[in-house]
């Protein structure tokens, strides 16, 4: 894709010659090497009425960036502006000035990569102060009066021809514009300059410093006032301002992160730019200035500036890099053209080790949307969609601080856009996966919502503090409504939750129920005791009914002590039990002995009434005859555990009748078919 822009011109007869013939100059000097950070026109063509000129395109201009979602961190804001400092640089070496630099003019990628373009050409170089029309023509291309423009390209039109200032664009004009533009991004989008002030600032009626004392980051707000300044010679070079003493301004490792960068986009294709990444995660850190000493790391959304951390660690005292959301930045663009699903597979590796050592609103904003894009594309392969749910849960389990603004996430945004993985009968893996991932969901959507609603009450005491009686009676019917709130929302997750647990455990695949009951006590946790006994236990049961799959039915069992000692005696006795009691004549060895173990678990944590006591101890003591010796120590371990547990075990043990020895078979000496040892058990 190409833009075309058209410079239409005041006079028919006006001849744009020898501006094209400048601004092919300037093309020919910039392609002749490297300038990774300047972007000029391809080519110039004129008419009678106008002139075009095309150059590539680029998805967003520095100015629609900053004020768009996902806002901007403090250290990518550096970035871009050491970006633009160098873009300036390669134009200096090359002997060319912009002479327009705006934010308009400044381009970034989707992966922060900035260059520069529309170069002055077709414009004027000096400028009467009292027209403002060739100035809007030529330089306010949004017609909102902000400029960009040095005070000594304006001239007094009262002054003679003779006295008027001409030449060229100085490099110090290109200076005071980068100024401004770096003001503007660190200022969110305010500019420093409109139209009216700045003309007054070129004659010292107007002081800057008001304005500039908004920038909260005192290196860069020094460093635009030298920019700015009102002597065009006083103003620092752009090797004056990229030199390693300013380390204050820019961190050291931007040089690295500019090669990088520049290598993973300009010779290698996105496969290869994740490969080289991915390679690398071990050192990067240490590449990317080590974890943060004296800059949080990175956060402050559309803040201009970031929030000091002296310890370089999150609220939870974990350790963060600013630097790695470059190359997350990075990752995340290139997953959209890889074509090997291993690239992505290798991608979301990183992303999942790089969110534990970024902030929260990194993860909410940059890598969530990413992620839940890849789990909703029906054309992705199975093995990557399931790793990115894998991937969703593991990053979302890193967040601490949770903004107001992404609380009703999991209702809102997460689980719609998962709704199809877990009904997808076609993508077996990825309903493993989500079913694995499904316990770690249900904590951390209980957590966010928990989070959120402290912070609301928190807020609701801050707002009636300090009004005595009053204040407390309305703190009282606050509290109360953001209980009903949170009761309300925790309804919504909860009916959401049992959907998802449904929709999985009611498919037709045995792996995928399996791996829901590894890890359904986390999802209990979620639905509370009332919900878990009416809607989760009873689907939770229906798994025995699949007889043809003991795996199935043994993982039940290896589940149940968690669920039973959550759901309570009860539950336990009037649906569980009975189950377990069933599953001590199953077909399979392994399930009986499953069964006995969650028996012996069970009596261990005195969950058993003592009639409930005498009849699973009635119902086990078959099993003492048993010819596989691990069945009769299950039933020796339950025993055990009953007998330190009451005091009755001798009644119990004289209720069944143990044959002699001499009376069964000699083939019991050694292990028998299951299906042998049911009919004679009925026996004994």
């Amino acid at each position: 894709m190409v833009v075309v822009k058209a410079y239409s011109k005041r006079d028919v007869t006006q001849s744009l010659r020898e501006q094209g013939e400048r601004l092919e100059e300037i093309r020919q000097k910039l392609y002749r090497s490297s300038h990774p950070n300047v972007l000029p026109f391809m080519w110039i063509t004129e008419t009678q009425r106008a002139a075009f000129l095309v150059r590539p395109y680029v998805h967003s201009s520095l100015r629609e960036r900053m004020m768009a979602r996902p806002f901007l961190t403090t250290v990518e804001k550096k970035w871009l502006t050491y970006q633009l400092l160098n873009a300036l640089s390669q134009c200096h070496r090359a002997g060319i000035v912009h002479g327009d630099i705006k934010s308009n003019n400044v381009l970034v990628t989707s992966w922060n990569w900035l260059v520069i373009t529309d170069f002055i050409g077709l414009k004027p170089t000096h400028l009467p102060e009292d027209n403002p029309a060739d100035l809007s023509f030529f330089f306010d291309d949004d017609y909102d009066r902000r400029c960009y423009v040095a005070p000594e390209r304006f001239y007094d039109p009262k002054t003679p021809q003779a006295s008027r200032p001409r030449g060229e664009s100085q490099p110090a004009m290109d200076i005071f514009s980068a100024g401004c533009v770096v003001a503007e991004l660190f200022l969110d989008g305010a500019s420093l300059f409109q139209i009216s002030n700045l003309l007054s600032y070129r004659k010292g009626e107007y002081d800057p410093a008001p304005a500039l004392a908004k920038l909260d980051d005192v290196p860069i707000r020094d460093m635009v006032a030298s920019m700015i300044c009102l002597t065009p010679s006083s103003r620092p070079t752009v090797s004056a301002l990229m030199a390693p003493s300013n380390a204050s301004v820019f961190p050291p490792y931007f040089e690295h992160l500019q090669d990088l960068a520049w290598r993973s986009v300009g010779s290698l294709d996105p496969d290869e730019c994740i490969n080289l990444i991915s390679k690398g995660h071990e050192t990067l850190i240490n590449d990317l200035g080590g974890f943060d000493s004296t800059e949080a790391g990175g956060g402050g959304g559309s803040g201009g500036g970031g929030a000091a951390s002296g310890e370089g660690k999150g609220v939870d005292g974990e350790q963060r890099c600013a630097g790695l959301v470059h190359v997350l930045v990075l990752v995340t663009s290139s997953m959209r053209s890889v074509r090997s699903p291993s690239s992505k597979l290798e991608a979301l590796g990183f992303i999942e080790w790089a969110s534990m050592y970024v902030d929260d609103e990194i993860i909410m904003q940059r890598l969530v949307p990413y992620v839940c894009a890849i789990v909703s594309d029906d054309n992705e392969s199975s093995l990557v969609r399931g790793s990115s749910i894998h991937t969703l849960a593991a990053m979302l389990s890193h967040v601490r601080s949770i903004p107001l603004s992404d609380q009703q996430i999991f209702p809102q945004y997460l689980l719609p856009a998962l709704a199809g993985a877990a009904t997808d009968e076609t993508a077996e893996f990825v309903r493993v996966a989500y079913a694995s991932s499904l316990g770690s969901l249900a904590q951390t959507a209980q957590r966010f919502l928990d989070v959120g609603h402290e912070r609301r009450l928190s807020q609701v005491g801050k707002g009636s503090g300090g009004r005595g009686e009053e204040g407390a009676g309305e703190g009282g019917a606050g509290d109360e409504v953001g209980q009903q709130g949170y009761d309300a929302e925790l309804a919504i997750l909860q009916e959401a939750f049992v959907g998802l647990a449904s929709n999985l455990l009611s498919g037709t695949s045995s792996c995928v129920k399996r791996t829901l009951l590894s890890d359904v006590l986390r999802l209990c946790r979620l639905l509370g005791r009332e919900r878990t006994n009416n809607s989760l236990l009873p689907l939770i049961i229906t798994v025995l009914n699949d007889r043809s799959d003991w795996e199935l039915r043994l993982a039940f069992f290896q589940s149940l002590v968690g669920v039973a000692a959550f759901v309570g005696r009860e539950s336990l006795e009037h649906f569980i039990l009975p189950c377990i009691a069933q599953a001590l004549t199953d077909m399979h060895d392994l399930v009986v002995e499953g069964a006995l173990a969650s028996l012996a678990s069970l009596t261990e944590m005195g969950l058993f009434s003592r009639q409930a006591s005498i009849q699973a101890a009635k119902a086990s003591l078959p099993l003492l005859v048993h010819p596989g010796c691990y069945m009769n120590l299950g039933v020796v371990g339950f025993q055990s555990t009953l007998a330190k547990q009451v005091s009755f075990c001798r009644p119990v043990c004289g209720t069944v009748s143990i044959p002699d020895s001499d009376s069964f078979p000699l083939s019991w000496a050694s292990p028998m078919p299951t299906f042998t040892w049911h009919p004679l058990s009925g026996l004994i």
